[in-house]
Order: structure tokens, then sequence, then C-alpha cells
């Protein structure tokens, strides 16, 4: 019986943390977000992209447009005519990398002439568990 209530709080326990960040994720989200659209011109091409993020120390995949069309990647809706630059930014928030998402993901697509032309930043989206008896919704990891 002892084991049984240890298991059940070490349970509760490993649950109770993404319960508790008071919107954490969802800030860190939009910090980045908003940074990104802040620094929209040295983002403007291709190479000041990629040096941008260089400085940072956050790792860019750089994907031609053929290769693109070629490997049909999950993470893009379309392809455009110039490159496109995946961009992985590492959460800071321990509990949000934990159990929402270990990336903020921003995609850079360029037009044929290396010109910024579409930015998109995403993560996984928070869950969340209606109450309607005790009139509360649980957010988790939001």
């Amino acid at each position: 019986m002892m084991r049984l209530v240890a298991v059940l709080a070490l349970l509760w326990l490993a649950l109770l943390p993404p319960l508790f960040t008071h919107g954490a994720c969802d800030a860190e989200f939009d910090r980045v977000g908003s940074q990104v659209e802040k620094d929209r011109t040295a983002l403007a091409s291709p190479r000041l992209a990629q040096a941008y993020w260089a400085s940072r120390q956050v790792p860019v995949r750089v994907i031609s447009s053929e290769e693109c069309r070629m490997s049909r990647l999950p993470f893009i809706e379309a392809c455009g005519p110039g490159e496109l630059l995946y961009v992985s930014v590492p959460m800071q928030n321990r509990v949000c990398r934990f159990y929402r998402d270990s990336h903020i993901t921003v995609q850079l697509q360029y037009d044929g002439l290396g010109r910024l032309s579409q930015l998109r930043t995403d993560m996984k989206p928070f869950k969340f568990l209606p109450l309607p008896l005790l009139g509360v919704t649980l957010n988790w990891a939001r």
C-alpha cells in the first residue's frame, strides 16, 4: 500500500510543474518572435541571417529551393524560389523544454533575389484540460 502511495505521489509531482508555468513558455516564444521581428533588417538576406544566428550560437540549416522541392521535408508547407533557413532556438526554461517543446523554430524564406519574403516562428502548442464542473481550465506548460 505504501508503495502505491509513493508511486502515485511521484507521478503527481512529475505532472505538477507544467501546471504552474504562469505563461512562461508562451512568454519565451513571444520574446523570440518579437526579437526576430525587431531584428528583421539583420535577417534581410541569407548571409546576414546566418551571421546573425552564428553570433547567437544558434545552429542554422540552409535548405536550397531545389533541396526543398526534392526532399519534401515535413516542416515545410511550400517551397519558395530562394533559400530557406530553418533555425532551432533552444528553450531556456527547463520546464517548458521538458514538458512542451525543446526548441522554438524560426523559418526564414527568401525570394529568388535573396530578399526575406516570409518569416515564421513556431512551437508546439500547449495542452489544456477544461474542468467544467469546477469552472476551471488547467493549462499544461503554457
